[in-house]
């Protein structure tokens, strides 16, 4: 009998393109190593936050820089699924994403929320 559990998928949301890989950059490498799929997800593009050096930029620029930068560093990790929604970087309520504020149950049980407002 094979002890190792069956491969799983694990999905990694952040509110910008650099959340995932800074708060479960680890775990998510200990999850490539074990063979489970990993996903990370970026609600918006980031042209708000870190952006000092950046200055003169295009917000477009700036999130370009961002998703490229972000999908380096996971690929570094050995992740090769990152997706971004690509939503203004600003306040992101329910008003305007229901679908994500309905989720419940097993989801958020062995989820890790990095940002509140």
């Amino acid at each position: 009998m094979d002890p190792s559990p069956a491969p799983q998928t694990v999905l990694a949301v952040g509110a910008h393109p650099s959340d995932p890989i800074a708060n479960i950059g680890g775990t998510a490498v200990k999850h490539v190593d074990r063979g489970d799929r990993v996903v990370l997800l970026s609600l918006t593009d980031g042209v708000e936050v870190h952006t000092e050096k950046l200055v003169g930029e295009s917000d477009d620029e700036i999130g370009r820089i961002n998703r490229e930068n972000a999908t380096n560093a996971a690929k570094i990790l050995g992740v090769d699924d990152y997706r971004f929604l690509d939503f203004g970087d600003e306040w992101l309520v329910c008003g305007r994403l229901p679908t994500l504020c309905s989720m419940s149950g097993p989801m958020w049980s062995s989820a890790s929320t990095t940002h509140f407002g």
